[in-house]
């Protein structure tokens, strides 16, 4: 993985190389490039060409670049939510700025880390800017050629710097000491506490100079940087230096008093990185000022591991080390490089995620949908292949059902539902067993019967014969309506019959005999 940050400050860039592999992390180059300070050409345009021919002799490709915003565009706050799920809190910490801010949530980009996490919830890192900031500078960038794969806060890159590089424990902070800002990041204990940026920095001190001297912002600069701590231009650069650099001092040490109380103790030890520790001296006069006896100039020489890791971080600079100017660039590298466990705010959110970023969504999405379908394909398959079985197993049992159905019952030929005949034809059965096992008047008697009370001089041909419990029906034909009365007046004389009905008389087809229905209600049950 090999990627370039760019660190944008008010008259520089910084332009870091860094590259990971297997073998560790590598910082490859580093270069300053100065930002001509011009009357006639506005400093955006100028910008927008530096940009260009940057990414142009780099050779920056998509998500190789990481850029910081400067730390006065960025509100940060410090909240603590009641729940740990990444989801809620994505919905929910942006809304936790209201009322904080003096913009509207709609016109911010919020991204947040979380610092920690218990019992009661999780503990976060919150950080907001203006979407026209964020719009300005990738337009520039976009312009130049390229998409950032992070854009982040120069001030909050700097608790990478704590956690990578720094084996320190107790209270402390990391001072940036910049051209027009110097930003401060508290940390205890290793977990970052506080941030705050003060609109003060090194041109204060180029801009006293320049004034007293009358020289130019260049050479001002010049001076500054490249005086001898006992050198005297003319027995006035120490004179002249020391009011705005004691101002300077002074709000650094006003805003540490205020980030030190609650759980922070007195801090203890001070590192200070930026423009502003090269000044011959910074470190007496910032230990003399603000009381504190532990002041370091960040630096990184060949060989500086990171804690806890096997990996080594190397260098391959012109000087021995990386500058002191650098290390908001290499927070960003490192916060960038190592994801989640490094504090890793990117502002590339929303509507102003890059195209490619917005195609690997898209493709992420296609081939979760592809993933989703294919299982869905798979579920259905599998219900199929059951069904299949089962209908099978079905038609099987249902062959056999009807084979037995006929090898009991081959009297019935047109066969519907062998369920519903089956239980139909066991009805039948238990009721003739009834009548032959069961009864209180025997078929014999009721056939004896019927012999007695028909006349016996009328002839009576009986084709059908039905006894039930407590019915016996006759389909019969004989010789005239008039024998049909008789034969009926007959058989309401029987002891054992209640009501005789004749129903569905009629002449037959031979016009010689009439057919007639008899229906027997039994005043006993048979």
């Amino acid at each position: 993985m090999k990627i370039t940050c760019l660190d944008i400050g008010r008259h520089s860039i910084k332009i870091l190389g860094v590259k990971k592999s297997a073998f560790g992390i590598e910082f490859t180059d580093q270069e300053v490039l100065r930002i001509p300070r011009s009357s006639t050409i506005p400093k955006e345009e100028t910008l927008k060409g530096i940009l260009k021919e940057v990414i142009k002799r780099k050779k920056i490709r998509e998500r190789e670049l990481a850029v910081s915003l400067q730390s006065n565009f960025v509100t940060t706050r410090f909240i603590s939510l009641p729940f740990k799920d990444k989801g809620k809190i994505s919905r929910v910490a942006p809304f936790e700025l209201e009322g904080q801010v003096p913009f509207e949530t709609e016109d911010l980009i919020t991204d947040y880390h979380i610092i920690s996490r218990d019992q009661a919830g999780s503990n976060l890192l919150v950080a907001a800017v203006e979407k026209r900031r964020l719009k300005d500078l990738l337009g520039m960038l976009r312009e130049a050629g390229v998409e950032p794969g992070l854009v982040g806060a120069d001030h909050i890159s700097l608790f990478n710097i704590s956690r990578f590089l720094l084996n320190e424990t107790g209270d402390y902070a990391i001072i940036d000491m910049g051209a027009s800002k110097t930003s401060i990041c508290l940390i205890s204990n290793g977990i970052p506490k506080g941030v705050r940026t003060i609109l003060l920095g090194g041109d204060l001190i180029t801009d006293v100079i320049r004034d007293r001297l009358s020289v130019s912002p260049d050479e001002a600069e010049r001076i500054k940087h490249e005086m001898k701590e006992d050198e005297k231009i003319g027995g006035r650069i120490s004179e002249i230096i020391r009011p705005p650099v004691q101002a300077l001092l002074g709000e650094i040490e006003k805003t540490l008093h205020i980030m030190e109380g609650g759980d922070i103790g007195k801090i203890t030890s001070l590192y200070l990185c930026g423009g502003g520790a090269r000044l011959k001296g910074i470190r007496e006069l910032v230990s003399d000022r603000i009381g504190i006896g532990s002041v370091e100039i960040l630096g990184l020489t060949t060989g500086s591991g990171l804690p806890g890791s096997k990996k080594r971080l190397k260098h391959k600079p012109e000087r021995d080390g990386i500058d002191e100017v650098f290390f908001p660039a290499i927070g960003l590298a490192l916060g960038y490089v190592s994801g989640e466990k490094g504090c890793n705010i990117n502002f590339k959110q929303g509507e102003f995620a890059g195209a490619k970023e917005k195609r690997e969504t898209r493709s992420r999405l296609i081939y979760l949908g592809s993933v989703i379908l294919l299982i869905l394909m798979v579920a259905l398959a599998d219900i199929y292949i059951k069904y299949q079985i089962k209908d099978e197993r079905y038609q099987k049992v249902k062959s056999e059902v009807r084979a037995v159905f006929k090898d009991t019952l081959p009297e019935i030929k047109n066969i519907v539902d062998e369920t519903s005949q089956l239980k139909g034809a066991k009805e039948d059965l238990r009721k003739k067993a009834e009548i032959l096992i069961r009864s209180e008047v025997t078929m014999l008697e009721i056939l004896n019967l019927l012999s007695e009370e028909i006349p016996k001089e009328i002839t009576i041909d009986i084709y059908e014969l039905s006894i039930d419990q407590d019915k016996v029906r006759i389909d019969a034909e004989t010789d005239s309506f008039e024998s049909i009365d008789r034969i009926k007046g007959g058989l309401k004389r029987g002891p054992l019959f209640k009501e005789v009905n004749v129903s569905d008389a009629k002449v037959g087809a031979n016009q010689k005999k009439v057919r007639f229905r008899i229906t027997i209600a039994m005043s006993e049950k048979v």
